[in-house]
């Protein structure tokens, strides 16, 4: 295993379509065009999804979420959370000591994918009619976001919102547009020093 300074070509994904990417502690995530997630690194917790504990050194599909399309993927320290459209469902797997896998059992860890319990699916829920929105994992825990009627996100999906913000012809020619001891609009402002950060 070699470190690199710089980007490089990770060529075991290269006819994947990899479309979303969410990193860990030591550990990454691929989510494809078709719906499919691919784990690497650190797996010393099950956050890999595989069944075991071992590390991966090149990026392997998980196997347990085949034949299920997965349009969310979110990774904590140690832990991994995937949502499935279809049975509107999280899975998730790794480090679960804290219940951040929300599995609604005394799970120290699960080397596979488990499903998460909560209120999104319970037929008791006095408000069936809320739908999984986005999900998110950080250190040692997980959120859901759930909304009325409003459309799943899709990470497979582009989404100008979504993007990290980089100077267009169009933005370079309403800079150009700009004249001397006027005021900027602000914008223009905004978006350059975001950018430029």
């Amino acid at each position: 295993i070699v470190s690199r300074p710089f980007p490089t070509h990770v060529k075991t994904l290269r006819n994947q379509k990899v479309r979303y990417i969410s990193c860990g502690d030591e550990y990454s995530t691929f989510l494809t065009h078709d719906g499919g997630v691919f784990t690497t690194g650190l797996g010393s917790f099950g956050q890999l999804g595989h069944g075991t504990y071992g590390n991966e050194v090149l990026p392997r599909k998980v196997l347990e979420l085949m034949g299920t399309t997965v349009s969310q993927i979110a990774c904590g320290k140690r832990h991994t959370m995937t949502f499935l459209p279809s049975r509107n469902k999280i899975y998730g797997f790794g480090l679960g000591g804290c219940g951040q896998l929300a599995s609604g059992k005394d799970y120290n860890k699960s080397s596979l994918p488990q499903a998460c319990t909560g209120p999104w699916f319970s037929n008791d829920y006095e408000d069936s009619q809320l739908t999984i929105k986005r999900i998110f994992a950080g250190g040692d825990h997980c959120l859901v976001s759930l909304s009325h009627g409003i459309e799943t996100d899709d990470y497979r999906v582009f989404s100008n919102d979504r993007q990290i913000w980089s100077l267009t012809k169009e933005l370079s020619e309403n800079c150009a547009k700009c004249e001397a001891m006027v005021p900027v609009d602000l914008d223009i402002m905004t978006a350059i020093e975001v950018i430029f950060k």
